[in-house]
């Protein structure tokens, strides 16, 4: 081997390795300050995003599968569900949404025994009271409420009394579920215990303590609003 080519094999190794020490990266010192704040950091993020999912579920009350969200009308708390729900008439789709003033959870222990609702949509709806000189704190606000519940699944709804005495009363008839075979009938009774009872095919009895008058008639929806969801129903 000549030595010329020798020198130049070495000279060309010679400007690799100093090409390699050109485009080695520059050593970076991190120190432990920088260290602890870069966790610091990581750590604050972790804590906010654990506090915005901590504030989204404690907004939101889960029932039977039904979900409610937590919502204010000025000083009222109100629990807030979206239902989907389909019009058995015309086979649309859509939603049902229903403000309940009790945390469904709290309604827990009101037995109920309703195998499937069977509204009868093509004729009135009765809600049928006692004839009672009591007064009820919430009763007002109960009998408002699940009219205003009917109406939104499709009932046309009037108000009916169970007392005889109303049989030929104009403004409010006297109505029972004997009485009205072919009406969907729910009736209230002050009782010394609260439950929910379907007795026939089309007929509520809703019984209840007189404070838990607006309790008892949250309940009922629920148990209407879960046979909704569950397709054993039919309005």
């Amino acid at each position: 081997m000549k030595k010329g080519s020798a020198k130049k094999k070495i000279n060309a190794s010679q400007q690799i390795e100093t090409k390699e020490k050109d485009f080695s990266l520059p050593k970076i010192n991190i120190s432990k300050n920088q260290i602890y704040v870069g966790l610091t950091i990581l750590g604050l993020i972790a804590l906010i995003y654990l506090a915005i999912l901590y504030a989204q579920s404690a907004r939101i009350v889960v029932y039977n599968g039904l979900e409610f969200e937590k919502t204010k009308q000025g000083q009222i708390l109100l629990y807030r569900a979206s239902i989907p729900a389909t019009d058995y008439a015309t086979g649309a789709k859509g939603y049902l949404t229903v403000d309940f003033r009790n945390n469904p959870k709290t309604l827990d222990n009101i037995p109920v025994n309703i195998q499937a609702y069977l509204f009868k949509t093509s004729n009135t709806t009765y809600v049928s009271y006692e004839n009672r000189n009591n007064t009820y704190e919430d009763g007002t606000l109960a009998g408002a409420n699940l009219g205003r519940f009917l109406n939104t699944i499709g009932l046309t709804i009037k108000s009916a009394m169970s007392d005889k005495s109303f049989k030929n009363n104009t403004y409010l008839p006297y109505v029972t579920c004997d009485t009205n075979p072919n009406n969907t009938v729910i009736m209230l009774y002050e009782s010394s215990k609260n439950r929910i009872d379907q007795v026939k095919e089309n007929c509520y009895i809703l019984s209840f303590r007189g404070e838990d008058i607006l309790k008892v008639t949250e309940k009922f929806q629920l148990a209407i609003l879960e046979k909704i969801m569950m397709g054993t129903g039919k309005a």
